[in-house]
């Protein structure tokens, strides 16, 4: 290879790693963006995570209230008897009830944050993830710690028996 083929792919691959971008950068200068213009971050919030309205049905309830009727007293009668002497009769209708109806309609509508959902569901897959690593190597450390507690048992009997000869030769 000539000179000028070898600064040629020097320029090139320096030109390629001069252009790579990593992911936190990225990440950055779109932050970046998003704080200097919150405008497009709620319209692309918005695209993205359209809040869900779900109407909710209509619960209609009837509330009736009945007053009981009234006694209205009636023009007096009265009658003569044979002993000259007036009795005097007094006389009271009762009234019907009354009754009077309520109606009342109500409709709960229901709007979700689905920005939100999809942050906490993806929190949550996260974290059962990361709970699956933990717990295998839980595991794997708990197998190592038996192993390690098996080797010590046999090597504290091999060393016993061995000082128990070494004793019974002496004596």
């Amino acid at each position: 290879m000539n000179h000028f083929t070898k600064l040629m792919m020097l320029a090139i691959i320096a030109s390629f790693l001069a252009s790579c971008s990593t992911t936190q950068k990225q990440r950055g200068k779109a932050l970046k963006f998003f704080q200097d213009h919150p405008q497009e971050a709620a319209a692309y919030c918005g695209n993205v995570f359209p809040p869900k309205v779900t109407t909710g049905k209509d619960s209609i309830v009837h509330d009736t209230t009945i007053t009981p009727g009234k006694d209205v007293e009636c023009p007096p009668v009265v009658i003569k008897t044979e002993k000259g002497k007036d009795s005097t009769i007094y006389r009271y209708v009762k009234c019907p009830p009354d009754t009077s109806t309520r109606t009342t309609k109500t409709r709960v509508d229901t709007i979700e944050n689905t920005a939100k959902i999809y942050s906490l569901q993806f929190q949550r897959d996260s974290l059962i993830t990361l709970l699956g690593i933990r717990t295998t190597e839980r595991d794997k450390s708990e197998k190592q710690s038996k192993k390690q507690l098996i080797y010590l048992l046999v090597l504290m009997v091999v060393v016993g028996v061995e000082s128990f000869i070494i004793i019974r030769k002496i004596v």
